[in-house]
C-alpha cells in the first residue's frame, strides 16, 4: 500500500474514529493497523491527525533550544569569543 493510499485511509477513517467511544476506536485502530501494516502506536498518531515525521531529532533539539533560549546564548557567547580574539 502506497503511502499515499494509507493517508487516504486514515482521512477516510479519521471522523469515524474521533467520533468513536473507546472499544471502537480499538477496533479501527486494529482495522487500520491489519490492511495498512504499522505499529498502533503510529496507526494512533495518524487517525488522531497528528502529523508524524515532521521533524527528525535534529530539528527538535534545535526548536527546543531556540525555546529555551539557548541557541542566542550559543550566538553571545561566540560574539563574545570573537571579541576578545
Amino acid at each position: 500500500m502506497t503511502k499515499r493510499a494509507r493517508r487516504e485511509y486514515a482521512e477516510v477513517l479519521r471522523p469515524r474514529y474521533q467520533n468513536a467511544d473507546r472499544r471502537e476506536r480499538r477496533r479501527i485502530i486494529d482495522e487500520y493497523c491489519r490492511t495498512t501494516g504499522p505499529h498502533h502506536k503510529s496507526a494512533i498518531r495518524r487517525l488522531r491527525g497528528e502529523a508524524g515525521g515532521a521533524l527528525t531529532c535534529n530539528d527538535k533539539k534545535s526548536d527546543l533550544q531556540a525555546a529555551l533560549g539557548l541557541v542566542v546564548l550559543d550566538d553571545v557567547e561566540e560574539e563574545k569569543a570573537r571579541r576578545m580574539s
